[in-house]
């Protein structure tokens, strides 16, 4: 599929084989939370930092043709899942646009959302599966975001992050993204059980030295690289460390230099 290798390619950098993503879909689930409440210019310092790419709803994607200071410098995926905080059920995610609208759109991929566990796991894995299909047929590359959560299970656990890493690769996903698991050993268990590139959640609102720390231990288990929302689009200093953090996962700075240009240039512990 020409049209979906050359899709990745402007997802995951082709040199380092890696990715830095930022997802930017939370507002649908939160409202109107910090660092999103005035999201184009987050949007354009994300994308001055050097993000590889950005999730967004359709909604954000009319607005963005207007910022060509930003699309010029990153890719963008179209999030087609939602659910609110509101909700009785808010780990129901449902689709709430389609692959068609992304290429429409100008999107370079497809995001979606699946919560395994959840009393509406199969309902989603229907959606999963179609929306798989259609990007087979568009040349469309889909990330997943994969979780375990419901029924008392243990979102953390290695063998349940694997699990929903392995189900979906099996169902067509072409970048993979799962929650951290405790121990760098762990994550490698994880991204080895699969062929596809896989990327991890930043998990807790966290320091950016804390960041660092976590992201250094993610690349060096193997993964692709990350996906990271609130603590990239909620810090004081969006464009400074979304930099840091690009330039940590494709090698223009070493983990030590990363903390050193935090400690030095932005003055944070």
């Amino acid at each position: 599929m020409i049209g979906k290798k050359i899709r990745l390619s402007n997802i995951i950098n082709p040199e380092t084989n890696r990715t830095c993503i930022i997802p930017m879909d939370h507002a649908v689930t939160l409202g109107a939370i910090a660092g999103l409440d005035n999201n184009l210019d987050t949007i354009k310092s994300v994308a001055r930092g050097g993000a590889d790419a950005i999730v967004l709803h359709k909604g954000v994607f009319k607005l963005i043709a207007d910022l060509p200071e930003a699309s010029s410098k990153c890719s963008f995926l179209y999030h087609i899942s939602a659910s609110t905080c509101l909700s009785r059920d808010s780990n129901n995610k449902r689709l709430v646009s389609t692959v068609e609208q992304a290429v429409k759109a100008g999107a370079a991929g497809v995001s979606i959302h699946v919560n395994l566990g959840s009393e509406t796991e199969s309902d989603m894995l229907i959606d999963f599966g179609a929306v798989s299909d259609a990007c087979m047929d568009w040349g469309m590359p889909l990330l997943v975001m994969i979780y375990v959560r419901g029924n008392n299970l243990d979102s953390f656990s290695v063998q349940n992050i694997a699990h929903a890493a392995k189900l979906a690769e099996e169902l067509g996903a072409d970048i993979i993204k799962v929650n951290s698991p405790a121990s760098p050993k762990d994550i490698s268990t994880v991204v080895n059980c699969v062929k596809t590139p896989v990327v991890i959640a930043g998990g807790a609102k966290t320091s950016i030295v804390e960041l660092i720390n976590h992201v250094n231990e993610v690349l060096e288990a193997g993964a692709s690289g990350v996906s990271i929302g609130r603590n990239i689009f909620q810090t004081q200093h969006v464009e400074e460390t979304t930099r840091i953090l690009s330039d940590l996962i494709h090698n223009r700075l070493s983990y030590t230099d990363a903390v050193l240009k935090v400690k030095e240039e932005l003055r944070l512990e």
